[in-house]
């Protein structure tokens, strides 16, 4: 039986263009928002209230094959996001590199072992990590907000003081006024809810993995669906990404169901890149709450190692 889990909506997977009212998948549009009440100031992205949050969440979703335009903006406003040191960190072949680069950037790898493997997750999901600095945190109105692997911290007052805190311990920030949430409940792999494998060979393989997250706090509840495949290598007995031919991952046409019955449908979608070890996209941004026992959307997982290819398929999005 299929749980039910909560969330809230803003935009369903190429469905909400801005409005609420749409249900049916949109073309996503390629211009740049010139929203004025979006800046960076001390280093991190600042929304002027949660409409336009939401809007350029908005934006970012519909725009994310195109991750060189959503970085240009971010450029423009003097933001280094945390996606783009991610995406720079995690395609890197050396390992030494890796680890150097790494700790650099601590704060914007997370690392999960599964299954022998050593996966470092991007801590935030892909519509929060376009618009926080390398540490999670951007702020809409007076929130000041962290996202991490774990937590969804805000100070809600505006109070500049507190934000060495956010990067405190739980521990250390009880009792100063730091609202925190979890952003994946009782997952065993936090956000991540769905793992397979499919192999090249003995010591090379692709893996699918679905994952959700929720943030839930003074900005309102907003609940993120994703789908991701990983190119792997087996090496001193531990599989490590690397990259070969294509990766690519997708989605037939589907439909969400929310607690009210209203259906919301889901355009089919997939998308690859070359000489690249990870592939991951936004399959659905919600504001509502998803009934996942009436829902189905199916993802298909790809992998070309020099012209030796693996597909994994039939993965339901909705749990």
């Amino acid at each position: 039986m299929k749980k039910i889990i909560t969330g809230i909506a803003v935009i369903l997977l190429m469905a909400l263009a801005f409005t609420a009212c749409q249900k049916d998948n949109k073309i996503p549009s390629k211009t740049e928002p010139k929203n004025q009440s979006i800046y960076v100031q001390n280093g991190r992205m600042i929304f002027k209230n949660t409409d336009v949050f939401y809007q350029h969440l908005s934006w970012i979703f519909k725009n994310q094959d195109n991750p060189q335009l959503i970085e240009q903006f971010n450029n423009n406003l003097g933001l280094k996001s945390m996606m783009s040191i991610y995406n720079t960190g995690i395609n890197m072949e050396n390992e030494s590199d890796f680890i150097s680069y790494r700790k650099k950037f601590p704060n914007a790898f997370y690392p999960v072992k599964i299954d022998s493997s050593i996966f470092y997750e991007l801590p935030a999901s892909i519509g929060l990590a376009y618009l926080s600095n390398k540490n999670g945190i951007f702020q809409v109105g007076k929130d000041i907000c962290r996202i991490t692997f774990n937590h969804f911290l805000e100070i809600r007052n505006g109070d500049e003081s507190k934000i060495p805190l956010l990067l405190s311990s739980k521990k250390e920030i009880s009792g100063n006024s730091i609202f925190i949430s979890s952003t994946h409940g009782t997952l065993k792999y936090a956000k991540q809810y769905s793992y397979k494998t499919n192999y090249f060979s003995r010591k090379k393989r692709i893996v699918a993995r679905l994952y959700t997250e929720l943030i839930n706090g003074g900005i309102g509840t907003f609940e993120e669906y994703s789908v991701r495949t990983t190119s792997q290598r087996k090496r001193f007995g531990i599989w490590w990404q690397r990259r070969i031919s294509a990766i690519g991952v997708g989605w037939d046409q589907g439909y969400c169901r929310d607690v009210a019955g209203n259906i919301h449908n889901i355009q089919a979608y997939y998308d690859q890149r070359a000489n690249k070890a990870d592939i991951k996209r936004i399959v659905l941004q919600a504001t509502y709450t998803v009934d996942n026992s009436r829902s189905s959307c199916l993802a298909k997982h790809y992998g070309n190692d020099g012209g030796n290819i693996r597909w994994i398929n039939n993965d339901e999005i909705f749990p």
